[in-house]
């Protein structure tokens, strides 16, 4: 796990340093653990990492703004210099202002992380479920995968907003099929904070 506040406090530093005169920065890495089915049978177990940095400067007014999915210190300053170069080509806006607030706050939501064995059988659950009540289905693909976001968003007043969150995620793409019948394929998914009801039972 990367120090994401240490990443976004080289970013304003760096803006500083090329003249910006404000900056703001968010920080955010994502890990996914994922489960594939395709024609009701399971093919795929992986886990995914993820990082982005969006960074916005302002320089004599004017705003610029670039993001890049890489924490490595020259990709990152590459991204600063490019934020500051687009503000130096942009057209100056009395009207840009941001958080001067200087709060310093920390949030949390939904499941940091997964509980396996249960993402498992509520995955299994589904494809079996489906089977049951839609038989003329044919789950073509399915999706389902546990995502936690660690993000720090930080400015050059010293707003600093940190947010932990994590999800679990369905998603079925499916035809229906009678004889020599068959339908186009469709798509349906739901986005859940727990595992306490069968996903076939939630959302859309």
């Amino acid at each position: 796990m990367k120090d994401l506040k240490m990443i976004a406090e080289g970013i304003l530093s760096e803006a500083r340093s090329l003249g910006a005169q404000m900056a703001q920065c968010t920080v955010a890495e994502k890990e996914t653990r994922e489960f594939n089915a395709e024609s009701g049978e399971f093919t795929l177990l992986r886990t995914l990492f993820d990082s982005s940095v969006a960074v916005t400067v302002f320089k004599d007014k004017a705003q610029g703004a670039v993001a890049v999915n890489s924490f490595e210190e020259e990709a990152v300053k590459n991204a600063v210099a490019q934020a500051v170069a687009a503000a130096e080509s942009a057209v100056p806006d009395d009207a840009w202002q941001i958080d001067d607030s200087g709060a310093v706050l920390a949030f949390s939501d939904g499941a940091l992380e997964p509980d396996a064995e249960k993402f498992f059988a509520r995955t299994k659950e589904l494809l079996e479920d489906t089977k049951e009540r839609h038989p003329k289905l044919l789950i073509e693909q399915m999706i389902s995968d546990h995502q936690k976001i660690h993000s720090v968003y930080m400015n050059s007043y010293g707003t600093t907003y940190e947010s932990e969150s994590g999800a679990y995620e369905f998603y079925i793409g499916y035809s229906a099929h009678e004889g020599e019948s068959g339908s186009h394929i469709f798509g349906s998914s739901v986005t859940l904070a727990d595992l306490d009801r069968r996903v076939i039972d939630c959302g859309l």
